[in-house]
């Protein structure tokens, strides 16, 4: 996605004018040379999960979410705030675990907790591992 350093200013520049076209506010972005993660909340009824503010770093193209500027009024203090949010860590089985749930697409909890979900999105969850099951040799 990204080979040049200036794919990176391009990139920036359609994506300013993008969320400007689209009533978006951008609180955070990464870009990786193979993707990019966004933050983004858009003006309209839709609504996106939590967004927050760039650690520190100050830049034209985003814009505080409201719960972010509500963490403190001091800019330090609310990015220690922020990041006092995230300090736990979880051990290596469990971030494989997420990873590998996220992308087969299955939920992690208990069967209540799968239960709810199913209620909810009104059809049955995944339980397993999407795709054909693996041969033995």
């Amino acid at each position: 996605m990204f080979f040049r350093a200036e794919d990176y200013t391009l990139y920036l520049h359609a994506l300013r004018e993008a969320a400007n076209n689209n009533q978006c506010q951008v609180h955070a972005y990464v870009l990786m040379t193979n993707h990019v993660h966004l933050l983004v909340t858009p003006e309209r009824k839709r609504s996106l999960p939590l967004m927050m503010q760039a650690m520190g770093i100050t830049d034209p193209l985003l814009t505080p979410h409201p719960l972010y500027l509500g963490l403190d009024i001091d800019p330090a203090a609310r990015q220690n705030a922020y990041r006092r949010l995230f300090r736990d860590t979880i051990s290596e089985a469990q971030l494989t675990r997420l990873r590998d749930s996220t992308n087969a697409c299955t939920l992690i909890g208990n069967d209540r907790f799968k239960d709810q979900i199913a209620t909810m999105l009104g059809r049955a969850v995944p339980t397993g591992r999407r795709g054909r099951p693996k041969t033995s040799a």
